[in-house]
């Protein structure tokens, strides 16, 4: 098996507010891709220093600096655009700030699913997402134990390699989500365009979702991922335009995701703090996503990650 660099695989980090732990981040992935685009997003100037120091210390990284804060799609389909303007990428690699792939993780997804077989078939190729903290999968699957990996409907953005056939075919992220269902809503697009997407047991990401924390209820350990309000109201705004836009072609996964839904809102309600006003996002999310209003939330920025 050649190495990862051999075969045309480019990465795409999007940062904002970067810490020092994005140096660790950022090299390990720079180890395993031919080059890597680090597109911040609208950061203060005085946070920049660990990308621009990484930018001057590693040969194969690039930096892109947005003025302003443009959405983690948007981010993405700028350090794509680069990626493929300066070179020819088979596979885009996406990737957040705080996520770690382990050693031969691009490698593991390249050689389990086969090359020549994944570029024509399959649109995404991701890792096994595990939770930095606990040790635990996130979103735990069954795989095909003879194949290494397994098809799956959805999958998060970051530690993907994305088919560059498939991008021009089904066209890049969805930048009116702004934040919140992009990863999603690409997922199903692809596969409304007849491409798969199979996740590999033996490439694992450390990866952090959310804030979650464990309460506990009448003795029962309830996990919840206590996004701020501005999350909850992409969240909603995102999912409903989501949900419609694929009720009919992905109807299990909508109704799983319907239920889900049902679930964080209980949690907010019986464990979050600042429920009021989540509650109140929620109410906004679904008014914007009944009116079409799309983009960046008219209010001042919170962060994200």
């Amino acid at each position: 098996m050649k190495a990862a660099h051999r075969l045309g695989v480019c990465a795409v980090v999007v940062t904002y507010h970067p810490d020092d732990t994005v140096d660790q981040n950022v090299r390990a992935i720079a180890r395993q891709c031919d080059s890597v685009f680090i597109v911040d997003n609208g950061s203060p100037s005085d946070t920049l220093e660990p990308i621009h120091r990484l930018a001057k210390a590693v040969a194969n990284i690039s930096l892109i600096i947005n003025e302003e804060n443009l959405g983690i799609a948007e981010a993405l389909n700028i350090g794509i655009r680069h990626a493929r303007a300066t070179g020819s990428p088979q596979w885009i690699a996406t990737f957040d700030q705080d996520s770690t792939p382990t050693d031969g993780m691009i490698e593991a997804m390249l050689s389990a699913v086969g090359i020549e077989s994944g570029r024509s078939s399959v649109a995404i190729i991701a890792p096994s997402h595990i939770d930095r903290s606990s040790g635990a999968r996130l979103e735990p699957r069954s795989v095909d134990s003879h194949k290494g990996f397994r098809e799956v409907t959805s999958t998060l953005t970051s530690g993907n390699l994305v088919n560059v056939e498939a991008l021009d075919r089904v066209g890049l992220f969805d930048a009116s989500l702004f934040i919140d269902y992009v990863d999603h809503e690409f997922c199903l697009r692809c596969r409304s365009q007849g491409y798969t997407i199979v996740e590999v047991e033996s490439a694992k990401l450390l990866h952090s979702l959310g804030e979650f924390r464990s309460s506990k209820v009448l003795g029962m350990t309830i996990n919840a991922s206590h996004h701020n309000p501005l999350r909850r109201y992409y969240i909603t705004r995102n999912r409903l335009i989501v949900w419609k836009k694929y009720l009919s072609s992905e109807t299990r996964w909508v109704a799983r995701d319907i239920v889900n839904a049902i679930k964080e809102t209980i949690k907010i309600i019986f464990v979050e703090s600042d429920r009021r006003q989540k509650l109140k996002s929620i109410v906004e999310g679904t008014r914007d996503a009944c009116y079409g209003r799309l983009g960046r939330k008219l209010q001042a920025d919170q962060k994200h990650r």
